[in-house]
């Protein structure tokens, strides 16, 4: 396969390594500096990210001077596409794909304040912000639930296409009662903050055992496929602070919201605050 397009990164534990030609090597410790510098060469270059089959260990968070949350891996705002690209999908615990890892050292130091593993670079407002994502083919996982922490927080993002995105807020599958309820706060995906004229798209993006699986937010917003389940709140709806770009539909299609603890939130007091400075919401249903 020709990577020219690409700046390629490997895992510990991928079958590919700086023999074959790999720009980036993890050493199982600390991969997201590796993750890190990928992204910031593939912005200079022109290229994206292409992530190979593997475990990438997230072991901390970073101040990024920014103003925004204390994260692991932040993607620059350059009103261009940034891509990042996992080799395969893992969909299963028993399959290959690319895997995030957050270790239970980089959750211990959740303390207070704001923590997102991943985000785009933070600015006053989402819309018009240059943060443009794609994101496919990565599953994320937390060591466990106990810590107040966002995976994939698209906040100021100004256009996103997220596909095959696996969110699980704890590596242990099993459910044994009330201890497994995770902390308020610990979240799959929080959504944009408003896009103006661009379709934000998640396709076949999930998110199991958290507080609140998926923030739904934003405008223009298509999601297919895409399924919550095992959470507090599977989906919530306008259950973050937001500065624009709620006044377009939100169109949800084949969706599932399966054995979460409750229903999904409406949150009417964002909402009418919203309604007094905008004049429309639609939200469209196709499959529950």
């Amino acid at each position: 396969m020709n990577f020219s397009p690409f700046i390629t990164v490997a895992a510990s534990n991928s079958k590919f390594n700086e023999k074959d030609g790999i720009d980036f090597v993890c050493s199982g410790k600390n991969d997201e500096l590796v993750i890190n510098e990928a992204i910031k060469v593939a912005s200079e270059e022109g290229k994206s990210v292409y992530l190979l089959n593997g475990v990438y260990h997230i072991d901390d968070f970073y101040d990024f001077e920014d103003g925004g949350p204390l994260s692991a891996i932040r993607t620059p705002a350059l009103y261009k596409e940034i891509a990042i690209i996992g080799q395969s999908f893992n969909f299963s615990q028993n399959l290959e794909g690319v895997q995030f890892d957050v270790s239970e050292e980089a959750l211990s130091k959740i303390d207070g304040g704001e923590y997102s593993v991943f985000r785009t670079e933070w600015k006053e407002l989402g819309l018009y912000s240059g943060g443009v994502l794609k994101l496919e083919n990565i599953t994320m996982t937390l060591e466990h639930n106990q810590k107040a922490v966002r995976c994939i927080d698209l906040r100021r993002c100004d256009r996103v296409l997220m596909t095959n995105v696996r969110l699980r807020g704890k590596r242990d599958n099993t459910y044994t009662g009330v201890t497994d309820v995770a902390k308020e706060g610990c979240i799959g995906l929080t959504m944009t903050d408003g896009s103006n004229n661009f379709i934000v798209r998640y396709d076949n993006v999930s998110a199991a055992d958290f507080y609140e699986g998926i923030q739904v937010g934003g405008e223009h917003v298509v999601m297919i496929n895409c399924a919550a389940g095992h959470n507090v709140y599977g989906y919530t709806f306008g259950n973050y602070d937001f500065n624009c770009g709620y006044n377009h539909p939100i169109t949800m299609i084949n969706c599932c919201d399966e054995r979460n603890v409750n229903l999904p939130l409406f949150n009417l007091l964002l909402l009418i605050q919203f309604f007094n400075k905008r004049s429309s919401f639609c939200l469209i249903v196709t499959s529950v």
